[in-house]
């Protein structure tokens, strides 16, 4: 928060937990349909377990297309803006995505007509045009600006667009094209607030903030960074550390990370300890009292002792101002606040900027120019606060102060009843539940719940109980609550009906409130409401509790609560107790008592192998404060169970146990464990003995790990690397990898092999200057063997052995006399790839290719790929065009691979003509791979003679060329979309081959609307009955892919219909409507009845956000057809929309701003508000307090 101070991202980041929530999402539902252990796939601890964070440069791994889109949602203050920055530090260190040769941060608010005026002559900006603005910080040259139009490269570019909620309801009406190409680019990463996305993106991530584990990292790291100027700084983040762990709203708050940056910033000022409400209205409030400190003290006026009040009524006009644009802001909808808003915000408030010239400098409020101008004239910038939550927080202070006078009361009270079910006011509700009980007197908290509780109320009743819940948990003093003790008894009632039912709809949305309002799940009514249901004589009941909780993911539950379920480890049913043991473990460390430790140790020795599994991950999520003497004994003795499941999870919750379980029998027992042949075991193993650290690295152990690194599975492999990689960094020794590079002198074959893949598979970790060093001197050995060795080392090692030395000595290698050297040399710079492309290399290379030995030839045709683009010289490209004449294959072959690895820039008219008449080629091989280099260059191979060729390989005999000529075709794109090819690919429909079918199906569904013929679509729909699942799965895909034109009723009935053995519905069913229903329009078009289906379609249907409520409505009101009205009421409630009456208007809530519509039959509403009604009351959603609100 010192505005003075900088320090590098690099070491002030800490990680965000990234997940692919629909993922997690699927694997709980599979979870939740088997019955047997048969029908559980993976291990038991990837489903049940917290959701499985993403590591940031592996987003685009789920991405199954070339174009990489991902868009990242993340709640207010969560990090996405930091995440975009890190990423973009990342990219330009190298360390990150270096395939693009630029990468464009692009903040969309930025996206104004003040910056981006109309151009004359109607045009319209370019991507080149945002790239000069937004990346340079000054006016290109004319020479420059050439430069730039010369490289720029729109689809070798990767575009970082950050705030998509904050710019989709504002983009000025010249800058729409803009904002389309930028949606359009094909590799990006578009980050959003959940509630403003309307976007169907394949891929879609959730940054969740911190995690437990990240909070402590922050502190720790925030107050070392603060060493010098803060005296006692280590016990200040220590004591703030155990004061967020004891009070629980606030620990949930700083979940979120602009939330914990000010919680530390206050803590380095004033000890807060006396706090025992600290809600994020409280935290806000004394973060913008610490604010106006600083601001007061620019003059160095003194202002230590000054009191609370004295110090807002110094800065009352200030804030006043900060009010009074928040708000005004916030109605309009603006993010971006123009300087007409600032100059109306400081006329009403009165205020002079030459009486207050520093006001738009208080830290809370950024600024920056209008384009061309460099103006110093504050007024005349547009601003911005510095997080949205400032101006939620400040709008709620301005709607407070407004119920209070006469003058604004009315406006006021209008304002909430309006917006109070709208998504974009959600933490403004929040803040102003907060504020209201602050005030001195019970006033304003009196009129806010008023205004809450009575008219217009949502009919349905998700978004009222949502909006109810959050603003209870803000409320400092529950107490002072009108009607508090009704409240909650309706949320009782709510959780008691919807957990005795299987209506999941409602138990994720109470999930999703409930898990940030810990005060109101630890209420004895909520609690008492569990203690029932858990006495409940149907186990599905006692069952669905437990789940409940453990979903929750809180590791705030109340001792009760946590006791209560503690109760339930003795259940006679084996599912209630395993879901107990799963429930205990999301508590973690707070469930470290010596009762639940006692039954959780009892449970290890359940019937149920399942249970079993459910304690030792339970014990090992509850971490070092569950490692008794007792609970280490009763693990070590697990590792003889006869279930490999058990086995390996009592590893994995030794390792979590760390140095605490570290003992002499427990290190024995594990390596004897890397000898286990059950599944998992070994790599439990491994990753255990990394985690004791130096306690684990004994010889023995190294030994052990060392063999492993020859085991036949990859994930055997894998931990002992990383277990060795742990030891020797916690050892702080260079035993390992120096036992490894010694190891390659060793006499015996076996042992100079399995040090070759130890220091390959430990990989950059290798990376050290003695193992460089050392592999350099390798490298003229005078044992043949050593040399290759060395030189496939390096290859494993890849491009961190990239240095001067390692490069000229490969280079030497590829004169070695003897071939397997060459080789070696030749394979190892191709895996270290552009690093090591420098005019020699590739020079020495292109020599190569005159060898004698063909697997030389090959090699270095292969090699010349693995550089890319660097590799695409003239001579260079000519040689590989020579080399696709050779007799023999594997050259022909490798010369087809680097010239589609070097893409675009070898798409010259020579190459696609060689590449053409590869098609030809009597080797399979060589034919399959010039498919896969024309595929690679891409839209540029896509002449007329080129898809001619493709066609004709189409009805190749071998099946291989065939298969790829699908894929070429398919990569190509629309480009290849002609009739003749569309024929071609309908009759490789019925291809015999299941591959070459399913290639079609592939090459049609990319080609999309341009080949949905109805031909094409009549055939796709009689290949979801082809006997292969897997093109089966392709035909779903492309008719998905073909959007609304496959929108018949012939395929919308054969897809909601179809159903597999099992007699259910599949994803792949439910990803192909989704396709086809891209719009509202087009499905309402097909009637209710068909919406009413698709609503209690088993799978989750995404295309049902889509549909407009406000449509469904009209469309009732239009017909008066009361078939509209289920359909209508459905897609409410599983949007979670809300629906209410004001005065003569019907106001709905949906994705954006409330829609009124205006009520032409009182009768018709009357059919609306009763069909409404049975639906909450049938949920125990409807609220039936009075409106006059007696206590």
């Amino acid at each position: 928060m010192n505005p003075a101070k900088f320090y590098s991202i690099e070491e002030s980041y800490i990680n965000l937990a990234i997940v692919e929530t629909k993922k997690q999402q699927q694997k709980e539902k599979q979870l939740r349909n088997a019955s047997n252990s048969d029908a559980i796939m993976g291990s038991f601890e990837e489903i049940y377990g917290s959701k499985t964070t993403i590591d940031v440069k592996n987003i685009f791994e789920t991405c199954k297309s070339q174009e990489k889109k991902v868009l990242v949602f993340g709640r207010a203050g969560i990090g996405k803006s930091t995440f975009c920055r890190y990423i973009a530090y990342q990219w330009a260190m190298g360390s990150y995505w270096t395939q693009y040769e630029l990468l464009a941060l692009i903040p969309l608010r930025r996206l104004t007509t003040n910056r981006y005026p109309p151009l004359s002559n109607g045009q319209n900006y370019s991507l080149i045009d945002l790239v000069k603005k937004e990346i340079f910080s000054y006016d290109l040259s004319e020479s420059e600006d050439k430069l730039l139009k010369k490289h720029f490269d729109a689809n070798k570019t990767l575009w970082i667009l950050d705030g998509y909620d904050e710019i989709v309801q504002n983009v000025p009406s010249h800058l729409e094209c803009l904002f389309e190409q930028l949606l359009k680019t094909p590799h990006h990463i578009l980050t959003s607030r959940p509630y403003q996305n309307v976007l169907a993106y394949h891929v879609q991530m959730e940054i969740t903030g911190f995690t437990d584990d990240n909070i402590k990292q922050y502190v720790q790291k925030f107050f070392d960074q603060m060493k010098d100027e803060l005296d006692n700084s280590l016990n200040k983040g220590q004591n703030l550390f155990r004061f967020l762990q004891t009070n629980q709203s606030i620990w949930g708050v700083a979940h979120i990370p602009v939330n914990l940056e000010l919680i530390c910033s206050i803590w380095s000022n004033e000890d807060f300890i006396e706090t025992k409400e600290l809600t994020i209205t409280s935290l806000y409030t004394v973060m913008i009292e610490w604010l106006c400190r600083r601001y007061l003290s620019m003059p160095n006026k003194k202002i230590q002792n000054l009191s609370k009040d004295e110090i807002n009524q110094r800065c009352k006009k200030e804030l006043a101002f900060l009010e009074n644009l928040a708000f005004n802001g916030m109605k309009s909808n603006s993010i971006i606040l123009r300087p007409n808003l600032l100059r109306k915000a400081l006329n009403e408030e009165k205020i002079s900027l030459r009486d207050h010239p520093h006001i738009l400098n208080m830290g809370i409020l950024k600024s920056f120019n209008k384009q061309g101008i460099d103006t110093q004239i504050e007024t005349d910038k547009d601003h911005y606060f510095v997080h949205l939550s400032f101006q939620e927080y400040f709008t709620a202070r301005y709607l407070i102060k407004a119920l209070k006078r006469s003058s604004t009361h009315q406006v006021a009270i209008k304002f909430i009843q309006r917006e109070k079910y709208n998504q974009r006011y959600a933490l403004v509700f929040t803040f102003l539940s907060g504020l209201s009980s602050e005030d001195d007197t019970n006033i304003c908290l009196n009129i806010f719940w008023e205004l809450i509780l009575r008219p217009p109320i949502d009919l349905l009743g998700i978004r009222h109980m949502q909006l109810v819940i959050s603003c209870l948990e803000e409320t400092s003093n529950q107490s002072t609550i009108p009607q508090y003790t009704l409240l909650m008894e309706w949320i009782a009632k709510c959780i008691k009906h919807n957990l005795s039912t299987e209506n999941q709809i409602i138990r994720e949305c109470l999930v999703q409130s409930l898990r940030r309002a810990p005060s109101v799940i630890n209420n004895q009514r909520i609690i008492n409401v569990f203690t029932h249901l858990l006495q409940n004589n149907d186990s599905n009941i006692r069952t669905a509790v437990l789940s409940f909780i453990h979903t929750m993911s809180s590791s705030n539950l109340a001792v009760a609560l946590t006791k209560l379920v503690t109760i339930a480890l003795d259940d006679k049913h084996e599912e209630v107790r395993r879901y107990a043991c799963q429930a205990l473990g999301n508590v973690g460390e707070k469930a470290a008592m010596n009762e639940v430790i006692t039954k959780l140790i009892s449970a290890l020795e359940d019937e149920s192998f399942y249970v079993r599994l459910s304690a030792c991950i339970a014990l090992g999520n509850i971490g070092e404060k569950a490692a008794t003497n007792e609970v280490i004994t009763k693990l070590v003795s697990a590792l003889g169970e006869e279930s490999d499941r058990v086995r390996a999870s009592a590893c994995g919750t030794l390792g979590k146990m760390g140095e605490k379980a570290a003992t002499n029998e427990v290190i024995s027992k594990l390596v004897s464990a890397l000898d286990d042949n059950g599944f998992g075991v070994r790599s439990s193993a491994c990753q255990a003995l990394g985690k004791m650290g130096d306690k684990a690295a004994t010889h023995e152990v190294i030994t052990k790990l060392v063999s492993a690194l020859d085991h036949n599975g990859f994930g055997v492999r894998s931990s002992a690397c990383q277990a060795l990689a742990e030891i020797n960094k916690k050892a702080a020794t260079n035993e390992v990898i120096s036992k490894l590079v010694s190891a390659l002198e060793e006499e015996r074959y076996e042992v100079r092999s399995s040090a070759r893949r130890g220091l390959g598979n430990i990989g950059e970790n290798a990376a050290t200057n003695e193992v460089i060093t050392k592999l350099i001197s390798a490298l003229e050995d005078e044992s043949v063997s050593v040399r290759v060795y060395a030189c496939q080392v390096l290859g494993h090692i890849g491009k961190k052995a990239a240095t001067n030395g390692v490069i000229t000595k490969l280079i030497s290698a590829l004169e070695d006399e003897r071939f397997c050297v060459k080789l070696s040399a030749c394979i190892a710079l191709g895996n270290i790839g552009e690093k090591a492309a420098t005019n020699e290399v590739i020079t020495k290379l292109v020599s190569a290719l005159r060898e004698e030995r063909y697997e030389i030839r090959a090699s270095a045709c292969r090699t010349i790929g693995k550089m890319g683009e660097k590799a695409a010289k003239n001579q260079v490209i000519s040689k590989l065009v020579s080399a696709l004449e050779e007799e023999c294959y594997e050259v022909s072959s490798g010369a087809c691979q680097a010239l589609g690895n070097i893409g675009e820039k070898a798409a010259t008219h020579e190459v696609i003509t060689e590449l053409v008449s590869a098609l030809e080629n009597k080797s399979d091989s060589v034919r399959g791979h010039a498919c896969k280099a024309l595929e690679l260059i891409g839209e540029k191979s896509g002449t007329n003679e080129v898809i001619t060729k493709l066609v004709g390989a189409l009805g190749n005999k071998s099946e291989d060329t065939r298969f790829k000529a699908c894929f070429a075709l398919m990569h190509i794109g629309e480009k290849a979309a002609t009739n003749e090819v569309i024929t071609k690919l309908i009759s490789v429909l019925e291809d015999e081959s299941e591959r070459v079918r399913r290639g079609a199906c592939k090459a049609l569904g990319i080609m999309s609307e341009k080949a949905a013929t109805n031909e094409v679509i009549s055939k796709l729909v009689r290949a979801l009955e082809d006997e292969s699942k897997l093109v089966r799965s392709s035909a779903y895909k492309a008719l998905g892919k073909m959007g609304e034109k496959a929108a018949t009723k012939e395929v919308i009935t054969k897809l909601v219909d179809t159903r597999d053995t099992d007699g259910k519905s599949s994803f792949e069913t439910a990803n192909a409507i989704d396709g086809i229903f891209r719009s509202s329009a087009v499905m309402i078009a097909f009637g209710p009845m068909l919406i009413s289906k698709l609503c209690t379609y088993e799978e989750e249907l995404e295309c049902l956000k889509n549909v407009s409520l406000d449509e469904l409505i009209r469309k009732f009101f239009d017909t008066r057809d009361a078939d509209w009205l289920l359909s209508m009421t459905e897609v409410a409630f599983r949007k979670g929309a809300a629906v209410a009456i004001s005065e003569d208007k019907l106001i709905a809530y949906d994705n954006g701003e409330p829609i009124e519509l205006y009520i032409p039959d009182w009768k018709l509403l009357d059919e609306l508000i009763k069909t409404f009604t049975s639906k909450a009351k049938a949920l125990h959603l409807s609220f039936g307090i009075p409106s006059n609100l007696e206590k």
